[in-house]
C-alpha cells in the first residue's frame, strides 16, 4: 500500500507540475493560486479517495456490529383453506364440522442477546478504534499531499524567478557585447581590451 501511495503522490505531483508550469509560462489570467492547486490535488488523488472509502467501510462495519445489540423480531403468518369440510348432523343437536375451513397460523418471536462476556462490546470498541486510525491515516495523507503541493508551487515560483533573472543577465551581456563591438568598429577600443571587459 505504501508503494501505491508513493506512486499516486508522484503522479499527482508530476501532473500538477506540468499544469502549473504551463500556467507559469503563459501568464494566463486563469493561473491557479496555491490554495486552488492544493484543492485540485486533494480532489483528484486516488489514494486519498481510497482512504476515504476505507473510513466509510470501517464505519459501516461498526454499525453492523452495533446492530447485534438490538433485539431481532421475527413474525410469520400463514393461511390455508381446507375443503370440502366434513360435517356430521345429529338429530336434535344440529350440524358439526370436523375442522374449520379457514386455518390461520401466526408465530411471533423476539431474539435478544443477553450476555456474551462483553465480546460484542469489545469488538465494537476495537472497530471504533480502527475508524479513528483510518481517519488519522486519511488526514495524514491529506496533510502530506497539501505540503508537497505547496513545496512544488514554491519550486515552480523559484524556477520561474530564476529563469527571469538568467534572462535579464543574458540580455545585459548581449547589450554589453553590442556596445563592445560598436567601440571596436569605431576604433575607440581594442579587441583585447573588449575581450578583457567581457571576461571580467
Amino acid at each position: 500500500m505504501r508503494k501505491n501511495t508513493r506512486r499516486s503522490t508522484i503522479g499527482a505531483i508530476v501532473g500538477l507540475l506540468l499544469a502549473l508550469a504551463g500556467y507559469a509560462r503563459t501568464d494566463k489570467p486563469g493561473a491557479w493560486t496555491v490554495q486552488e492547486a492544493v484543492q485540485k490535488v486533494l480532489a483528484q488523488n486516488l489514494t486519498l479517495k481510497e482512504a476515504e472509502d476505507a473510513v466509510a467501510i470501517i464505519k459501516a462495519r461498526v454499525d453492523q456490529m452495533k446492530s447485534g445489540l438490538f433485539p431481532n423480531v421475527r413474525g410469520d403468518v400463514s393461511y390455508s383453506r381446507i375443503g370440502p369440510v366434513e360435517e356430521f348432523t345429529f338429530p336434535d343437536f344440529g350440524t358439526f364440522q370436523l375442522f374449520p375451513a379457514n386455518n390461520y397460523d401466526i408465530h411471533a418471536g423476539v431474539r435478544q442477546l443477553l450476555y456474551d462476556g462483553k465480546r460484542t462490546k469489545e469488538s465494537i470498541a476495537l472497530a471504533e478504534s480502527q475508524v479513528e486510525s483510518a481517519a488519522d491515516r486519511r488526514e495524514l495523507l491529506r496533510r502530506d499531499l497539501a505540503f508537497q503541493t505547496v513545496q512544488l508551487c514554491d519550486s515552480i515560483l523559484f524556477l520561474r524567478e530564476s529563469l527571469r533573472v538568467q534572462s535579464d543577465h543574458v540580455k545585459a551581456l548581449s547589450d554589453h557585447l553590442d556596445i563592445a563591438r560598436k567601440k571596436v568598429a569605431a576604433g575607440t577600443a581594442t579587441i583585447s581590451a573588449t575581450v578583457g571587459t567581457i571576461k571580467g
